[in-house]
């Protein structure tokens, strides 16, 4: 790997993160700590997420699409349809109160 590609990546790494932890912070319940509803927000989002993401691939080559190029409106409907229902149950979730 390149040089500028890992500073790239950990440039990278360090902006999703922070801005996450930013995002959270601002919008947990005050009852809840920061690593605790980050925890929560992170494992409830990529969860979904990646499991969406995980069997649409699986179904793409499933289905025999493994040298077609994939539609961006894929990406659209994965959007819609998952991703940002599972931002709005992550961050839901962290805006309860602690139990």
């Amino acid at each position: 790997m390149a040089d500028g590609n890992f500073v790239f990546t950990i440039l990278s790494y360090v902006a999703f993160f922070g801005g996450g932890l930013w995002y959270v912070n601002r919008t947990k319940h005050r009852d809840r700590t920061l690593l605790k509803a980050f925890a929560i927000f992170a494992g409830i989002f990529c969860g979904i997420a990646g499991a969406a993401v995980a069997l649409a691939s699986i179904a793409w080559y499933w289905i025999g699409l493994e040298h077609v190029k994939v539609p961006h409106a894929l990406g659209a409907v994965l959007a819609i349809g998952v991703i940002l229902p599972a931002w709005r149950m992550a961050t839901k979730a962290i805006q309860r109160p602690a139990t």
